[in-house]
This record gives C-alpha cells, structure tokens and sequence, in this order.
C-alpha cells in the first residue's frame, strides 16, 4: 500500500545545524538546512532530511514546486507502513 504527503516547507539555507525550526499554523513546517543554495546543496540536504525523518528512502521525496526558492512543496512517498506522520 502507498501512502503520499504533501508538506509546504519555508527553509532557511546557510543554518549551522540541519533541523525543524517550526511547523506553523497552517501546517507548513520552516526547516534550516546547514547546506548553501549553490548548485542544489540545499535541496539535497532538504531530501536527506526529509527522508531520515520520516524513514523513507530519499527516491520517496520530491520537491513539486520551488526548487529555486525557500518556498517549497514537497511530496513524501511511502510503500510501507513505516512512515512517520
């Protein structure tokens, strides 16, 4: 069975840890990222974040919209039921 999430995230690039600063009332989450925007670190370190957080393989994460902004939405793909919410 496959289980799909869409998360609105805002990040903050140039942080000195990678971690979920915040979720905010509409649920989208900030996240800092200790990675820089430069040829797509940021991204990547968003996807690796993502994914050791909520146990999926990094396949499992794509960024929909935003991938040259600090505004993204991203979906989180599961086969299993492994998955954290």
């Amino acid at each position: 069975m496959s289980t799909s999430r869409l998360l609105t995230i805002h990040v903050s690039p140039h942080a000195r840890e990678t971690k979920r600063i915040a979720v905010r009332e509409d649920g989208s989450w900030k996240v800092a990222l200790a990675a820089t925007p430069e040829r797509d670190h940021a991204n990547k370190e968003l996807i690796r974040f993502l994914a050791a957080h909520f146990r999926v393989a990094k396949e499992c994460i794509a960024i929909l919209r935003g991938k040259r902004s600090r505004h993204k939405v991203v979906r989180i793909q599961s086969h299993n039921s492994n998955m954290r919410v």
